[in-house]
C-alpha cells in the first residue's frame, strides 16, 4: 500500500454498504436473479437483492425450480409439490410488493 492511499474502493456489499466502484455495479444491476426453495434464507436474498434492484431501478426475477425423478417426464409433477412452489413464489411476491420492488416470479421443472 502506497504512503497515504486509502481504502475508499473497498466493499461490503452483504452488510450494506458498498462504496467506490462497488456501489456503481450494483447500482447497473437492471436485472437479478433469486432462486427460492423455501428456506429462511429467502427472504435474506430476496431483501438484500431487492435493495440492489430498487437502487438500480431494476428487477428482481425469483425463481423456483423444481426438480423432476429421471423416471418421470418432465411434464409430471406431484401436486404437493406444485402447490408449495406456487405458495413459496407468491408469498416472495407478496414480499416484494410490500417493499416496492418490481418482481416476476418463475416456476421451472428440471
Amino acid at each position: 500500500m502506497q504512503k497515504g492511499s486509502t481504502v475508499a474502493n473497498w466493499s461490503m456489499p452483504f452488510g450494506g454498504f458498498a462504496l467506490g466502484r462497488e456501489r456503481r455495479r450494483f447500482q447497473e444491476a437492471e436485472r437479478i436473479l433469486v432462486p427460492v426453495r423455501g428456506t429462511s434464507a429467502d427472504q435474506s436474498a430476496i431483501s438484500l437483492a431487492g435493495e440492489i434492484a430498487r437502487q438500480s431501478k431494476g428487477t428482481l426475477y425469483v425463481v423456483y425450480i423444481m426438480e423432476v425423478p429421471r423416471t418421470l417426464p418432465l411434464q409430471a409433477s406431484p401436486e404437493r409439490e406444485l402447490e408449495e412452489a406456487e405458495a413459496i413464489l407468491t408469498s416472495m411476491e407478496e414480499l416484494c410488493e410490500k417493499q416496492k420492488i418490481k418482481v416476476e416470479t418463475e416456476l421451472l421443472q428440471a
